[in-house]
């Protein structure tokens, strides 16, 4: 039992942590050893060509550690799906209102989701990111992407095989995922939700 809270508490710390703030760390560390070497390093490169997708692939990492901790626990093999749900849950929680941040965040934990298919229905996950990219570049509306990504999960997982808890995973932090979302829901449902600028399009 002291095993399965020290895990919970560690899932959550690690959901907790700043991906921005870890994104400038490695951009900052790269970039001295830039400076020391000369030239530009390859960390410094990719960080600072990649922008925004090092803070998603962030927090895919912490939905995916979330899933390998649960799985290298030392806890009995009948209780993995719980130990798996309830790692997955506070990792994401922690992502929603991390303790470092008073328990206030506008992250709404999707990439956090998507880490945590990635790890336990990789075959769910890649259709739910493609489903995820085609209603952003047809819609340019990141909540209607995150909300059909929420929406679909559940199904996916189930229909591919991964079984029950994890289509009830899925459902559970797709219903966390919306209801972060719910005031984008109703600007969405009056025309009002404002679209983002797609440059790779132009």
């Amino acid at each position: 039992m002291l095993g399965l809270i020290i895990g919970i508490v560690v899932c959550y710390l690690i959901g907790s942590l700043s991906s921005e703030s870890l994104g400038n760390k490695l951009l900052e560390l790269s970039a001295r050893q830039k400076n020391s070497e000369g030239g530009n390093s390859r960390l410094y490169k990719l960080l600072r060509c990649s922008g925004g997708a090092s803070v998603i692939m962030i927090d895919v990492l912490k939905g995916f550690a979330a899933v390998w901790l649960a799985r290298i626990s030392l806890l009995p093999d009948f209780l993995l799906p719980m130990v798996t749900a309830l790692y997955a849950v506070s990792a994401a929680a922690g992502c929603c209102y991390p303790v470092f941040s008073k328990f206030k965040s506008e992250n709404k934990a999707v990439a956090v989701v998507l880490g945590i298919l990635l790890a336990s229905a990789p075959q769910a996950a890649f259709l739910c990111a493609l489903l995820w990219l085609a209603v952003l570049l047809l819609t340019r509306w990141v909540s209607a992407a995150s909300l059909s990504l929420a929406a679909a999960a559940p199904f996916m997982v189930y229909g591919f095989g991964y079984g029950l808890w994890p289509a009830l995973l899925a459902a559970v932090l797709g219903a966390a995922v919306a209801f972060r979302y719910r005031e984008s829901i109703g600007r969405l449902l009056s025309g009002k939700e404002e679209h983002i600028s797609l440059n790779i399009l132009k």
